[in-house]
């Protein structure tokens, strides 16, 4: 007997209470459904989500803002689901960033001035000026977790409700000497409903 369903993920809430002194916020929500069923390794969505005092409630907004996904999944799989920092200390940073590539430019030209010697001082101040501002445009994310499901547990005409809960990103990346506890941020509510 085949466990594959064809289920409906809709975004319900997300919690941050670390962030509930923020009157809003905006980010970056990124849904990615791990091995599907076979032969599909991955699926993502991603949407604009925003913030008042640390929660994102979806649960009466329209539909067309709250899909993540229609897929057919079978047997074990799993959800996975990432936050970026505020957009605006995104933008911010293009911004530094970009401040910082232009005044090494700057730098580099004014060295060039001062003969041979200049030259070679401005050689790695050009570099530089590119790494800066040339740099990774992916956002940074604040927040990441992921949950192993199984087709089986939604084969029930009643839609359900799943938790993911959310972990610092900057602690998930940090290399520890020691095992340390990692700390939960938050939490994604997702409503996940046979069609």
């Amino acid at each position: 007997m085949s466990s594959k369903l064809d289920l409906e993920f809709t975004l319900v809430s997300i919690d941050l209470p670390l962030r509930k002194h923020l009157p809003q916020s905006t980010h970056l929500l990124s849904a990615t459904l791990l091995w599907p069923r076979v032969g599909i390794a991955k699926k993502t969505a991603e949407q604009e989500v925003r913030f008042k005092k640390g929660r994102c409630d979806k649960a009466e907004a329209p539909w067309n803002e709250r899909i993540l996904f229609k897929e057919s999944v079978e047997g074990d799989f799993a959800l996975a689901v990432s936050l970026t920092v505020s957009a605006l200390r995104t933008h911010l940073r293009t911004f530094r960033r970009a401040l910082a590539g232009y005044a090494l430019t700057a730098a580099g030209s004014a060295v060039d001035d001062f003969g041979p010697a200049g030259e070679v001082a401005e050689l790695p101040l050009k570099a530089m000026s590119k790494v800066v501002s040339n740099a990774s445009k992916e956002p940074e994310l604040f927040a990441q977790g992921a949950i192993d499901l199984n087709a089986t547990d939604f084969a029930t005409e009643e839609p359900q409700n799943i938790t993911v809960r959310l972990y610092s990103a900057l602690e998930l990346m940090k290399v520890h000497r020691r095992v340390a506890e990692i700390p939960q941020v938050g939490t994604a509510t997702i409503a996940v409903r046979k069609i």
